[in-house]
């Protein structure tokens, strides 16, 4: 049964999307057929998405759930945990740190040689059944703290980054493995999100920290002398996305919930440093992602609530018509079952988050060989998520991707010894970072914090399950 939640009426029209960037030179594993690579399953017997606190203690959950993909590449990264955010260009990963689950010392600066300490790793994936730790970022306030704010433009190939901090770094990363420092530029917010027109001429970056403003635009034409073009609102923004053309801005309300749609063609024509609201679509939980889907027949937005959507223990992800930007209408909702209102109670007990976090949306050929548009989300303990959303009237899960836990590692979700048992054994992994999908390959990397890069690549398992 197609188990995946679509509980709004209208239909999400069915398009290609543009995949994201080129393919890593790893022809060892090109395929003339899609999803052709062996399966390897090891299915949830659960709810979906579900990682019971049983399965926990008696540490069943080692080796991980999947169903659909394998995992053909990873990269511990030197084995440090509270790995988060991920940004690539070319054939280059870069995978940050969060502080708030890092359990190691935080001292700066961290020599640039140091493979296992906070930081932006730099992993190189020319080979990605090897992927390799190549080093880290210089240690700045923006980099120690990277989390989610962390981007990078093909266009001009810089490699911005925020962090939890109020300054902006630039680098030039033409040479992908040694970026290169070229600017640091003060903020009047403590950043969050960050978002990079794809001409790579300006970026904004959003804040959640009461008192800021909600943006700040970066003028990136002289990428060495980075130009602040003004600030904007204030209230909460969690993450921020631009339209291709840069022209509107999409901005998740953080503890504010809901959507606002923002004209920012003056700030790209840099006639002006106002943006102005469109239009706004609200709802109560923790509006955290925003990702652009520009579909044939019209435009939309995919959100994800990392908490509480509609008053839930957890959060959801929604697709919303934004055709009209003064009007955005929910059109229907992804959900795993640990999402559903009726199964709140049983898997409160599981000490687990069940929310989607980042992801990113693509398309390539799947099941038959036909067009499919995929919606990829990083949905904490729950793993790796692929929904189908090619056909408007049944979106599904398509495939999923549970990592195993690395118990190297310092990081830990719970603490076991409330429960008699030695904290040495991790019990789950959380998967919180973007997600790239490479076509040519199949493949889809993402981050876990315990694990670290995943590589995993479509099977034949892979597709709706029947209904």
């Amino acid at each position: 049964m197609n188990r995946v939640l679509c509980r709004a009426s209208c239909l999400l029209l069915p398009a290609v999307l543009a995949a994201c960037g080129g393919a890593p030179s790893d022809s060892i594993l090109m395929v003339g057929a899609r999803h052709e690579l062996p399966a390897d399953d090891l299915p949830e017997t659960d709810l979906q998405g579900r990682v019971p606190l049983d399965d926990q203690l008696s540490l069943n959950t080692q080796d991980g759930r999947r169903r659909g993909l394998r995992a053909i590449g990873q990269a511990s990264i030197g084995d440090r945990g509270a790995n988060l955010g991920l940004s690539w260009l070319g054939d280059c990963a870069y995978v940050s740190t969060h502080l708030a689950a890092w359990d190691g010392p935080v001292e700066l600066p961290i020599a640039a040689d140091s493979l296992q300490g906070i930081g932006v790793a730099i992993v190189d994936v020319r080979l990605s059944r090897r992927p390799a730790l190549r080093g880290l970022l210089p240690s700045t306030p923006a980099t120690a703290n990277a989390g989610e704010g962390l981007k990078a433009n093909a266009a001009r190939a810089l490699l911005l980054v925020t962090g939890r901090s109020r300054s902006l770094d630039v680098f030039d990363a033409a040479n992908c493995l040694e970026p290169k420092l070229l600017a640091s530029v003060d903020l009047p917010l403590t950043a969050q999100s960050l978002a990079i027109s794809l001409d790579g001429l300006t970026a904004y970056v959003s804040s959640i920290t009461p008192g800021d403003p909600t943006l700040a635009m970066i003028d990136l034409s002289q990428p060495a002398t980075p130009q602040l073009l003004g600030a904007w609102g204030d209230a909460p923004a969690h993450g921020i996305a631009l339209s291709d053309d840069a022209r509107q801005a999409y901005l998740a309300g953080g503890s504010n919930g809901g959507l606002r749609i923002l004209d920012v063609s003056a700030i790209q024509e840099r006639s002006g440093a106002e943006p102005r609201l469109l239009g706004q679509l609200d709802w109560t939980g923790y509006a955290h992602s925003v990702l652009p889907a520009e579909l044939p027949g019209g435009s939309y937005v995919i959100t994800g609530d990392s908490q509480g959507s509609d008053g839930q223990l957890f959060g959801y992800s929604r697709i919303i018509d934004i055709g009209d930007p003064a009007r955005p209408v929910e059109v229907s909702r992804l959900q795993l079952e640990v999402n559903w209102p009726e199964n709140e109670t049983t898997v409160a007990t599981d000490l687990a988050p069940y929310s989607p976090h980042l992801g990113g949306v693509a398309t390539g050929l799947g099941v038959g060989n036909e067009i499919r548009t995929w919606v990829f989300w990083t949905w904490h303990a729950s793993g790796l998520r692929v929904f189908e959303i090619t056909d408007p009237s049944k979106p599904g899960e398509y495939a999923y991707y549970n990592p195993g836990v690395n118990p190297a590692t310092n990081y830990r979700p719970i603490d076991l010894d409330a429960y008699g048992l030695s904290s040495g054994g991790l019990t789950y992994d959380l998967s919180m970072s973007a997600v790239r999908y490479v076509q040519d390959l199949e493949q889809i990397w993402f981050v876990s914090a315990n694990t670290g890069l995943q590589i995993v690549q479509f099977t034949t398992t892979a597709g709706l399950l029947p209904d």
